[in-house]
Order: C-alpha cells, then sequence, then structure tokens
C-alpha cells in the first residue's frame, strides 16, 4: 500500500513540475536569460562525462573523440564529396568539450573550428583531468557566427544535439547558412522533440521536428517553419 501511495505521489509531483515548467517557458519572454539560468546544468554533465570517460553508456563515443585518426563520418562525408579543394574547412557549431567529428577524410587536410558558448568552461574541465583534445573548442555561439567568422568561410557548417539547447535556434540556422559557400552544406543531427521528452528542464527549451516533409523548430509559445 505504501509503495503505491508513493508512486501516486511522485507522478502527481511531476505532472506539476511539467506543468510549471511549461508555464514559466511560456511567459519567460527573454530566452537567452532562460538560458544563463540553466547553463551550469550542462558544465556538470560534461565534467561528469569527462570524469568517468563517457558515463556508463559512452565510452566508446568518448574514446573516439580523442581519437586524432578517427575517420569522417560517413553522413558527414557524403556532404563533402563533391569537393575538389585539398583542405577542408569545417564549422562545429555548439561541439562541447570535445567535437564528435572525425579528423581524417580521404588523405585531405580537414580544418576544423569548434565552437561553443561554455568553452572557457570546458577548458577548465579538460585542465583539470589532463586531456588535450585533438580540436580544442573555443568560444563561440551560433546566434553570434558573423561577428566571428566572415561570411562564405566554411565547406560545411555543421551541429549536433546542440541547437535545440540554444536560445535562439532560428538565428543559429540563418548564420550557419550565411557562413557558409555558395556550394557549402549545413548538417544539423538532433533528437526529435527533444524538449519535450526532457520536460523543457535545464537548456532543453526547444524542439526539432520533422512532420509532412517540413522541418519544424518549436516549443509552447511559437513554431517555426524552416522548410
Amino acid at each position: 500500500m505504501l509503495s503505491r501511495v508513493k508512486k501516486i505521489v511522485a507522478w502527481h509531483y511531476r505532472q506539476i513540475l511539467s506543468t510549471y515548467r511549461r508555464m514559466r517557458n511560456r511567459l519567460y519572454a527573454n530566452k537567452q536569460k532562460l538560458w544563463n539560468q540553466f547553463k551550469d546544468s550542462e558544465v556538470d554533465f560534461w565534467e561528469e562525462y569527462i570524469a568517468t570517460e563517457g558515463l556508463d553508456k559512452f565510452k566508446d563515443n568518448y574514446r573516439a573523440k580523442l581519437d586524432p585518426e578517427l575517420p569522417l563520418q560517413e553522413v558527414v562525408a557524403d556532404c563533402l564529396q563533391d569537393l575538389s579543394a585539398e583542405e577542408i574547412l569545417i564549422l562545429d557549431v555548439g561541439a562541447g568539450p570535445l567535437t564528435p567529428l572525425g579528423k581524417v577524410y580521404k588523405g585531405k587536410k580537414l580544418k576544423i573550428t569548434a565552437i561553443d558558448p561554455l568553452a572557457s568552461e570546458y577548458d577548465r574541465i579538460l585542465e583539470k583531468y589532463n586531456i588535450n583534445p585533438p580540436v580544442r573548442t573555443q568560444v563561440g555561439t551560433g546566434e553570434n557566427l558573423l561577428a566571428q567568422f566572415q561570411p562564405e568561410t566554411f565547406d560545411l557548417a555543421y551541429s549536433r544535439n546542440a541547437l535545440d539547447h540554444s536560445y535562439d535556434p532560428l538565428l543559429a540556422v540563418k548564420n550557419m547558412l550565411a557562413v557558409v559557400k555558395k556550394d557549402g552544406k549545413v548538417l544539423l543531427m538532433h533528437h526529435k522533440n527533444e524538449a519535450e521528452h526532457e520536460n523543457y528542464q535545464g537548456l532543453h527549451q526547444w524542439n526539432f521536428d520533422e512532420r509532412e516533409g517540413k522541418f519544424l523548430i518549436w516549443n509552447q509559445s511559437v513554431t517555426h517553419n524552416l522548410t
């Protein structure tokens, strides 16, 4: 009986918490302030990830990120197959402390620029655990790319499970399109409707979705059709 009561109380608590988060996010007009309020949760996650060398379920993922000979992932390489240049410039937006991108591609020189708004905090973590990554993440945001890079600079702009954590993903996508060359590409790889699945906890404030062939970015207040 006691176990049943505990389950009922826990269920009601989760429902109340979820309702509070939804109301808070609808009323909180300044998404950047909301982002700043919860950014420490992202830093805490990555410190635990590095301290444990990938948590329990990401051990292989962790080791791959530190491998300077890791081949570029097939889905990323497919975006570059038409390029003839010997040096390929890639921008990773929201890379975290360790870009997941492979570092080797068909004997060409890959120049990966990894940016993240929390790069300074990640540097502190990497130093604490004596880690020197193959690509060092520098401070930068998708919302301010054009203040940091010239238009038409990169062959590929890439983001993986990051823009749905940003405070203005629509602007970030627009800027990524601006900083790639005319024959360049933008590749976004995100879980579907992550904010909904995470009940809008921490930095999970936006959903990326595909409906009937349309690319949508949405939350409880607004839906953007990027198609």
